[in-house]
């Protein structure tokens, strides 16, 4: 092993040890799912959505 394989391993394990903490911050965060974090959050209806998007661009 040389000193570039050295610095390789070093910048992968630098990576994930960054997506690790990265990972772990967020886990506190909503999901979409309002019974896992006990939010006021509110689940969007995204057919309903989409359907008015469309009827806004027929009306043109």
């Amino acid at each position: 092993m040389n000193i570039a394989d050295l610095g390789v391993i070093l910048v992968i394990a630098g990576l994930v040890l960054w997506i690790v903490r990265f990972l772990r911050k967020n886990k506190n965060s909503c999901h979409g799912d309002c019974s896992s974090c006990a939010s006021s959050c509110s689940k969007i209806d995204w057919d309903e959505v989409r359907k008015s998007i469309h009827e806004e661009k027929n009306k043109k």
